[in-house]
């Protein structure tokens, strides 16, 4: 099947299953529903062959009818048979129905925007050569050959869509490509790698193995144990990806966890701490990751969480909108970011190495979670090919330690440099269906990462 024909069978299912809502929506009910699909190929590989392969297809859509100031939603798994849809919807309507009044009033619900007069958007063209991914993997595994690698290939298109019974209708659809690996030196020594995109870019990926085949020779020297404090670091793309994630999972920049005085973003909000005038963020509107959210209200085009150091905006959700008396910034309902992006920076990706000079690179962060979530205070170990870097060159692995720092410190005052090149990252969670967030991070040098054992 070809990508063209699924994007057209995603928009024709989703069309059909919002013609048969609207035909059974009764007066005085609202009406709403978010579409969900997805065609996905998932290949496992390990030691340089496929040890699992297989495809998802899958549709869903989430219905919430709304009487009388009460709300009830139920998730809807559909065939794709116009006669099994049928029955399946109607009967879901027939339990939210009953389900709706037995409910409290609730005096934050939000209606979706109203119908507005901007066509669908067209679906782009697949891009011209593009391989399958079995194709795509095929060059993958030639490309590692030697190396003993082993992760887990995802690639297809995702869809998502949003129906109303005014008749407001929103779609979006994604080509969704990525390769998570790790290519193993011994025992529990590997470099952790990962690629992701809209079109597969085998350069790209022979460019990533190249730089694991390059690592590898350091793991295999005797680990080095630096003495606990301070050292410079080398953050990678990946590693700033889950410093700034932390913030993103636990309300950073939710404005409910800001009133709630729970945001462990709160003292930058406040005025009280900043960033380096080097680090500006946004929640972006492109990646994999609709232009809408759940409720129809679009998001913006570049929504600036961090703007030279300081504080940029909360993400509001339309409940929270109602609830706090504030404007709507279009984000989903747990007010975290879909397309996490950091501008990028002056420092080459090839000298990066040798402006750190000597101390640690870090590729991959194993473990994070906050020691001091009021203070931005983080601790970590490291593992996957954090290497001891002397003079430019990395020269033997880093022993696994803890770390534990303020990242007002981290990526602020000590923030040397971010790099010209930037890394995208697809999240790889597949719970339920594949997740669509992702983030867009250069990597970071810094003048020092606390150590502590």
């Amino acid at each position: 099947m070809s990508l063209l024909s699924e994007r057209s069978e995603h928009l024709e299912h989703f069309e059909r299953a919002r013609a048969l809502v609207l035909s059974m929506r009764r007066p005085g009910e609202g009406l709403m529903g978010y579409w969900m699909s997805e065609t996905s190929d998932f290949v496992r590989f390990t030691r340089g062959g496929v040890r699992q392969a297989g495809r998802v297809e899958q549709r869903e859509l989430r219905l919430a009818l709304t009487v009388e100031g009460r709300r009830a939603s139920l998730d809807v798994t559909l065939s794709g048979a116009p006669a099994d849809d049928a029955r399946r919807l109607a009967g879901a309507l027939d339990r939210l129905r009953a389900l709706a009044p037995a409910l409290p009033p609730d005096p934050h619900l939000c209606d979706p925007p109203p119908p507005d007069a901007a066509p669908p958007s067209p679906l782009p063209p697949p891009p011209a050569g593009e391989p399958s991914a079995g194709e795509a993997l095929g060059v993958f595994l030639g490309l590692s050959a030697g190396l003993d690698v082993v992760g887990i290939l995802s690639s297809g298109t995702v869809a998502r869509g949003f129906l109303s019974g005014e008749g407001l209708t929103r779609w979006s659809e994604r080509a969704a490509r990525q390769v998570d690996w790790s290519v193993v030196q011994s025992a529990d020594r590997a470099v952790k790698c990962g690629w992701a995109g809209e079109a597969w870019d085998l350069a790209a990926l022979e460019r990533k193995l190249s730089e694991a085949r390059a690592q590898l020779a350091a793991l295999a020297r005797p680990a080095h144990t630096p003495a606990p404090g301070a050292l410079r670091a080398l953050l990678s793309p990946a590693a700033l990806a889950d410093l700034l994630g932390a913030f993103s999972d636990w309300g950073g920049w939710s404005a409910q966890a800001l009133h709630e005085r729970q945001s462990p973003l709160g003292l930058l909000a406040s005025g009280a701490r900043r960033f380096s005038p080097l680090l500006s963020v946004y929640d972006a509107a492109g990646g994999a990751a609709p232009a809408f959210q759940a409720e129809g209200h679009l998001r913006p085009a570049r929504h600036p969480l961090v703007v030279a150091g300081g504080w940029g905006a909360p993400l509001v959700s339309p409940r929270s909108a109602r609830r706090l008396g504030l404007s709507s910034t279009g984000a989903p309902a747990h007010e975290a970011p879909q397309t996490l992006e950091v501008e990028a920076g002056a420092l080459p990706s090839s000298e990066a190495l040798a402006a750190l000079g000597t101390g640690v690179y870090v590729s991959d962060v194993w473990y994070l979670n906050f020691s001091d979530r009021a203070a931005a205070c983080v601790t970590g170990t490291t593992r996957f090919a954090t290497l001891w870097v002397e003079g430019g060159a990395p020269v033997a692995p880093l022993s696994v330690m803890r770390f534990d720092d303020c990242l007002y410190d981290v990526l602020g005052e000590r923030l040397e440099a971010l790099t010209v090149e930037r890394d995208l990252s697809l999240s790889a969670s597949t719970y339920d269906r594949r997740s669509l967030s992702s983030t867009l991070t250069p990597a970071a040098l810094c003048a020092g990462l606390r150590f502590t054992l």
